[in-house]
C-alpha cells in the first residue's frame, strides 16, 4: 500500500462510519492530514507509511493542536523498521496513539478497541484493577498470595490493582488462568492530549509570522506557534488560526494552505484569517489583512474589531 492512499483509506473509513471530515489534505508536509467529526468525537488524525519517520516536532505541534481543540490526536501508519503494524493491536510514537488502518477501522466502524499495544522491551496489556481486585477477592487471596501464583513482586499486583502499571502479555495471561476470569481492558486509543501538550511549541518561523506572533503577544493575546500545521498561529482567546504569506510562495501553494485551514476550522468550530506582508489574490472566502495593519494595531479589542471577533 502507497503513502498516497493512506489518507483516502482514514477518509473512506470514517465517512462510513458517519464522521463528519475535512477535505483531503493536497500536501504531507503538515502535522495532521484530517479533522473528523462526530457528535462529541472530535479526532486530528495524520497518516504515514512508517510510522518511525514521524518526527518529534510534528508529534509535538499535533498534540498540542489536539490540546487546544479538545481533540484526539491518532497516526495511521502500516509498518515500523521492525515491520508491519498487527491488526487488533496498539502502538505510540512520540505518545500519540498509533494504530494501522485495519485497527483504526475495527475501532471506529464496530467499537473493536485493541487490547495489546507494543511499546521498547515488549507486548503489554492494560490491567483493569476492579475487576482484578475483585477477582482476588473471590478467589480468598491476599496480594502477596496472588503475587507468589503468578510470580511477580506484591508491589507489582498492588499497583496492577491501583492501574498504575502495565503487564506485560505473558503475566496478564498467567493472571487471567490463576483467576478464571479476563482482568484486561481495552487501549483506550483515542486518549486525549496530556496536560502541558502545548508547552513544547516553538514560536513560528518565517518573517511575517514570528512579527505578527511577536506583536499579539506584546498586546497582551495568548497565542500559540506552529511550524508544521496548515497555519502558523492560533490566537486562543478569540479562537482564530491565522494563516501567514510572505507574499513570495505561489498563489497555488497559499491557496491550498488556506483550504486545508478553512476545511480543519469547519470540523474544529476554528475561524481561519489570512495575513500577508504582500499583495495575494486568494477567491476562497476567507479575511484577508496586511501585516503593516496588524502591527498597528496597540490593543486586544482593537485588534478583534479588525478580525470581526468578540473580544
Amino acid at each position: 500500500m502507497k503513502q498516497e492512499v493512506l489518507p483516502s483509506i482514514a477518509l473512506r473509513i470514517l465517512s462510513g462510519a458517519g464522521y463528519k471530515t475535512s477535505p483531503l489534505p493536497k500536501t504531507k508536509e503538515y502535522c495532521l492530514d484530517l479533522a473528523a467529526k462526530k457528535g462529541d468525537n472530535l479526532l486530528l488524525l495524520k497518516t504515514i507509511s512508517n510510522i518511525d519517520n514521524f518526527s518529534r516536532e510534528s508529534a509535538e505541534e499535533l498534540s498540542a493542536l489536539a490540546k487546544v481543540f479538545n481533540a484526539s490526536p491518532i497516526l495511521i501508519g502500516l509498518r515500523s523498521s521492525k515491520g508491519a503494524l498487527e491488526r487488533g493491536a496498539a502502538y505510540e510514537r512520540q505518545d500519540i496513539p498509533t494504530v494501522d488502518p485495519s485497527t483504526f477501522e475495527d475501532a471506529i466502524v464496530r467499537g473493536n478497541l485493541p487490547y495489546v499495544y507494543f511499546k521498547r522491551g515488549g507486548i503489554y496489556v492494560k490491567i483493569d484493577g476492579k475487576a482484578l481486585r475483585e477477582a482476588r477477592k473471590l478467589h480468598n487471596m491476599s496480594i502477596g498470595e496472588l503475587a507468589a501464583k503468578v510470580g511477580v513482586s506484591r508491589k507489582t499486583i498492588y499497583a496492577y490493582e491501583r492501574e498504575d502499571m502495565e503487564a506485560t502479555l505473558a503475566t496478564a495471561i498467567k493472571l487471567e488462568e490463576v483467576l478464571g476470569i479476563p482482568v484486561t481492558s481495552a487501549v483506550d486509543i483515542f486518549k486525549k492530549s496530556k496536560e502541558g501538550a502545548v508547552n513544547a511549541l516553538k514560536p513560528p518561523s518565517g518573517p511575517v509570522a514570528s512579527q505578527v506572533y511577536e506583536k499579539l503577544r506584546k498586546i497582551g493575546l495568548h497565542v500559540l506557534g506552529f511550524r508544521r500545521a496548515p497555519f502558523e498561529i492560533h490566537i486562543e482567546d478569540f479562537k482564530v488560526s491565522i494563516v501567514t504569506s510572505n507574499g513570495k510562495e505561489s498563489e497555488q501553494d497559499l491557496r491550498h494552505k488556506v483550504e486545508m485551514a478553512k476545511g480543519i476550522a469547519q470540523i474544529v468550530g476554528n475561524e481561519p484569517v489570512v495575513i500577508t506582508g504582500g499583495d495575494v489574490a486568494l477567491s476562497e472566502d476567507v479575511k484577508v489583512l496586511k501585516a503593516e495593519e496588524v502591527r498597528k494595531v496597540d490593543s486586544a479589542r482593537k485588534l478583534a474589531r479588525m478580525l470581526e471577533v468578540e473580544n
